[in-house]
């Protein structure tokens, strides 16, 4: 499974270490959305019925409330991140009408030049940022024309469930899974501290979970997602991306280990302590090439039990390994080593123990958010083994080993 994150959501879908909800198989909606499959590409009778270089849909309100009014954007997308189109302006806005449908003609922008196809995202629901369920459709296509799949905005009704380890989420079912194949459900969380949202992965059950201890002693948000890849006859998929109303959630763990401690990037040897101060937003400021590492200085020898890697993107293949050493120029042996698709929640054999914690990576490194590591301790015990503040929040600008 690969893995995906997005501002309000979309960079969210292409982040490895809060992991992308693919695994979603393309479904055939045969004439239900205006396809003509087995009907020897033959235009259906319902593609004849859309005005040339015009595209409709309609949306669908979860629950009580009317359809009508509702401002619908529509997005080239230029560039690799659905996320940046949609910081800009919308190339164009409809309204509904009083039964939830709309239309765009976009004349000459319909037709992609020969041989390419033009990329377009479409977007309903509350503003990046403000409460209320949001519904997305990203397609490709060299002409666009035809009907869209329902942009539904599903509030989720979630609720949450408490265990000693875990945090579960539980949602209402999307409207859509009562006439297609289900959709693959997760939980998008952004922090309050700011960056990107990250989406855990899960499966075709509405619910989900998370390590309690990911939520550190952080604010954060949550929201329920659902994705679905609809494929059309003449090759189109529409993946169609709903996020219900957020909510807030404050972790109630001590700080990690890793809070405020020295970082090192290697290559180049610098110090950056983005990784380690609790805000997403602050990003690995470089890639770093295959064989590359991140050595933390824990200040003093420790055990370790679990180790989280939020907002991991590589490039290929590769694998994540994990060591402890008590050297600050040795690098300890291998603890155990993952997939980037396990690296979110890594969890560390009994006995490890060391002071300099090294992560290396084979394959390029193109985003990494937070690198987060608790000891293996009951909860009632992570009093006495959190670090000592206050910390610095110098970076540092030379080797910190």
């Amino acid at each position: 499974m690969q893995s995906m994150t997005a501002a309000a959501g979309f960079r969210a879908l292409a982040l490895a270490g809060a992991i992308l909800l693919s695994g979603c198989g393309a479904v055939d909606l045969g004439g239900l959305f205006g396809s003509d499959k087995g009907k020897g590409g033959a235009k259906s009778q319902a593609r004849d019925q859309v005005p040339a270089n015009t595209i409709v849909g309609v949306v669908e309100r979860d629950g009580a409330g009317t359809n009508a009014n509702l401002r619908v954007e529509l997005y080239e997308i230029t560039g690799r991140d659905p996320a940046e189109a949609v910081r800009g302006e919308p190339l164009v806005v409809a309204r509904t009408q009083r039964d939830g449908s709309f239309h765009f003609n976009l004349g000459p922008l319909a037709r992609a030049p020969a041989g390419q196809t033009r990329s377009w995202l479409l977007r309903t629901g509350a503003a990046p940022g403000e409460p209320g369920p949001e519904a997305t459709i990203v397609f490709a296509s060299a002409h666009a024309r035809g009907r869209l799949p329902p942009l539904y905005l599903w509030d989720g009704a979630a609720k949450v469930e408490e265990s000693e380890d875990r945090l579960g989420f539980r949602f209402a079912t999307l409207p859509a899974a009562k006439r297609l194949d289900p959709p693959v459900y997760g939980v998008e969380l952004a922090s309050a501290q700011g960056g990107p949202a990250l989406i855990l992965p899960q499966s075709g059950a509405p619910e989900a979970s998370i390590p309690r201890q990911f939520l550190q002693e952080l604010a954060w948000s949550f929201r329920p997602v659902a994705v679905l890849d609809q494929a059309q006859a003449d090759g189109t998929i529409y993946r169609a991306t709903y996020r219900g109303t957020p909510r807030t959630i404050q972790g109630s763990n001590p700080p990690p280990l890793t809070r405020q401690r020295d970082v090192r990037l290697v290559p180049p040897g610098l110090g950056f302590r983005g990784l380690t101060d609790g805000r997403l937003e602050n990003m690995l400021p470089h890639t770093m090439p295959d064989g590359g590492r991140v050595e933390i200085d824990l200040g003093s020898v420790t055990d370790l039990g679990q180790l989280f890697l939020a907002g991991l993107e590589m490039a290929g293949g590769g694998q994540i390994s994990v060591h402890l050493s008590s050297n600050p120029k040795q690098i300890g042996p291998a603890l155990t080593t993952v997939p980037p698709a396990q690296a979110f929640w890594i969890k560390l054999p009994p006995g490890a123990r060391g002071r300099y914690l090294t992560i290396g990576f084979q394959g390029e490194v193109t985003a990494l958010a937070e690198v987060v590591a608790y000891p293996p301790l009951a909860a009632g015990q992570w009093e006495v083994a959190k670090p000592v503040a206050p910390f610095s929040n110098k970076v540092e600008s030379t080797p910190v080993n």
